[in-house]
């Protein structure tokens, strides 16, 4: 098949989070493979953005597996698509469900590694790339941080957890930035 779904129980994986702040849910995982893509080189976990969820970008994860010749793995994040009913969507749930997953693919993958992360999902796809490793780093549409996507100016008292241009800072591998200067949400800098 084309696309597999699992489920992956967090507590397998130390990630470096309390188990107090750790969500109770297991995270959901696609793991795409164009049928045309018969011995992949790399796998690509597909961290994706905010306002989407796996069956909305599922013809795009298609694509890139066979573009690529890889397989693609996307989660879902908690509170997201097929668990919105499970559990609100928090940022430390985001980063937990994209550090439980590279953690799982870092164990069980023996291909090369690459993340592949958009717009919200850059943040803990960074950490994701720092922490448990990986051969390369997509960035498509990053923002600097959340406020400098609305204001052209940086205030510390309203900056949040989804800090890429701190999260860069510690990430070792090659990373690529794919954003287009007509980006009506995320600003190109």
């Amino acid at each position: 098949p084309e696309v597999d779904l699992m489920s992956i129980d967090r507590r397998s994986f130390d990630i470096g989070m309390d188990d107090e702040q750790r969500s109770c849910q297991d995270v959901l995982m696609a793991r795409v493979q164009h049928g045309e893509v018969a011995s992949p080189t790399c796998y690509i976990l597909y961290c994706h953005g905010n306002a989407e969820d796996i069956g909305s970008i599922m013809r795009m994860l298609k694509y890139v597996s066979g573009r690529y010749n890889a397989v693609v793995y996307a989660l879902e994040y908690t509170g997201y698509g097929a668990t919105r009913h499970l559990e609100r969507t928090r940022m430390r749930s985001v980063y937990d469900d994209v550090l439980t997953a590279a953690a799982h693919l870092a164990e069980t993958e023996t291909l090369p590694r690459v993340i592949w992360a958009r717009s919200m999902g850059c943040a803990p796809g960074l950490r994701a790339a720092r922490v448990s490793g990986c051969t390369a780093l997509v960035l498509e549409s990053p923002f600097l941080t959340p406020v400098m996507t609305v204001l052209p100016l940086r205030l510390p008292m309203l900056e949040s957890r989804f800090e890429n241009i701190e999260e860069i800072k510690s990430v070792e591998c090659p990373i690529m930035f794919i954003h287009g200067t007509e980006d009506a949400v995320v600003p190109f800098w």
